[in-house]
């Protein structure tokens, strides 16, 4: 059986939802915008954590969440400035490929146990940059604008749910279970690039820019995998042989795939409609989850991630703003 094994960070590691900072900005402009007992609750996090970065006692870093932010992004810039001290994630997809990459090695040498760092999460050490600002007063946090503008983001993310939502609907018509649609979402990466290679080669692409640019990157996604695979095994190796290491443990259990099928299989057999922050969410999720200590996200999906064990898997404590104990109990520990 394949095992992971994450080196955490000497220094605690401290993910929160994009919602939780948004209602910290709204604390700091707007208070009268929350009620008595939110504004409790979010006056204490924000509080705790920003005392724990300065004392070096926590990292707690800006992933890509400023890309959901349209309204306010300045003050909500400044809020997550006063809590990250300017530490900032790696992009996601440089997460997967660091995961992916030591999966692979692990798979072709033919060890049973993956090694995994908290530094995936990071182009440099934050422990060492946090020591770093221990001795600063000034700190910077590099601010991008939204990509391609408001609109474009905003009509990509109504596209994209409306694929998903109508996904969802023919599966709770035929009646899918979750265990069948698990199996799906873990190789389902590898089918889309399969599928959007297939195009490129038909000369089938989509006509919109977007689409053609998509089908080109899975293309070339899917022949640098195959390419990084012969490296390691030493061989000659073909889509075949990357099937198989899609199918193995070494790709279904590994973290962020582990965790993004199962919170991709939850939403798409849920009689329910699927919400504008899920797909976001479970990037999130997948990508952060198994490198933090704390993280703190919305009720509903700290309940799902807590049923599935994922808070004992990858010893992290998963919760939402409303855990005040076991927010309390994480920061009193600190040394």
């Amino acid at each position: 059986m394949v095992s992971f094994v994450i080196k955490k960070s000497a220094i605690p590691i401290v993910w929160i939802d994009t919602s939780i900072i948004t209602n910290m900005t709204i604390a700091r402009v707007n208070p009268k915008q929350l009620d008595q007992r939110q504004l409790k609750r979010i006056r204490t996090l924000y509080n705790d954590i920003k005392f724990a970065t300065r004392e070096g006692k926590v990292i707690c870093p800006l992933s890509s969440q400023e890309q959901e932010v349209w309204i306010n992004r300045d003050e909500w810039m400044n809020t997550i400035h006063d809590l990250g001290l300017g530490i900032t994630c790696n992009c996601s997809k440089n997460i997967q490929d660091a995961q992916i990459k030591a999966a692979m090695e692990a798979y072709s040498s033919g060890k049973e146990k993956v090694i995994l760092s908290y530094t995936d999460m990071f182009e440099s050490d934050p422990v060492e940059k946090t020591k770093e600002l221990q001795n600063q007063s000034l700190f910077v946090t590099v601010k991008h604008g939204v990509f391609r503008g408001q609109e474009y983001q905003k009509s990509k993310k109504t596209v994209l749910l409306k694929k998903l939502n109508n996904q969802r609907l023919r599966n709770v018509k035929n009646k899918v279970k979750f265990s069948d649609q698990l199996k799906k979402e873990q190789t389902g990466e590898l089918e889309a690039l399969i599928i959007s290679a297939n195009k490129v080669l038909k000369g089938q692409t989509n006509k919109d820019t977007d689409g053609e640019i998509s089908d080109l990157f899975a293309q070339y996604e899917l022949i640098k995998q195959i390419k990084e695979l012969a490296q390691l095994k030493g061989m000659k190796t073909d889509i075949s042989d990357l099937t198989d290491f899609y199918k193995s443990e070494f790709n279904t259990c590994l973290p962020y795939n582990n965790i993004s099928a199962h919170m991709y299989a939850k939403i798409m057999v849920d009689p329910q409609e699927i919400k504008s922050g899920d797909p976001m969410d479970i990037e999130h999720a997948s990508m952060m989850l198994p490198y933090v200590d704390l993280f703190i996200t919305d009720k509903h999906w700290r309940t799902f991630l807590n049923q599935h064990k994922f808070d004992e898997t990858y010893k992290t404590k998963v919760c939402y703003i409303g855990d005040t104990e076991t927010i309390s109990s994480f920061f009193s520990k600190l040394e």
